[in-house]
């Protein structure tokens, strides 16, 4: 998603996400930073978000380099 929208011009990104969804944390790793909260209604019911931005989208792509390489097979 960063590489697209980094090759695409752009140079932020928010992404909204349910606060209670475990897989943040791989956003946090990323390096998002919380910058807003809210509460929605999905149905009936209330559901707290959370956003995470990217001021630089050129950060998580140099992140990701750094991991080691996973081999394939």
């Amino acid at each position: 998603m960063f590489r697209q929208l980094h090759a695409d011009g752009f140079d932020t990104a928010i992404l909204w996400m349910l606060a209670a969804n475990p897989t943040r944390f791989f956003y946090e790793g990323l390096g998002g930073a919380v910058v807003g909260r809210r509460v929605d209604r999905m149905s009936s019911t209330e559901v707290e978000e959370v956003a995470f931005a990217w001021r630089d989208l050129e950060a998580p792509l140099i992140r990701r380099k750094l991991a080691p390489e996973q081999e394939e097979g």
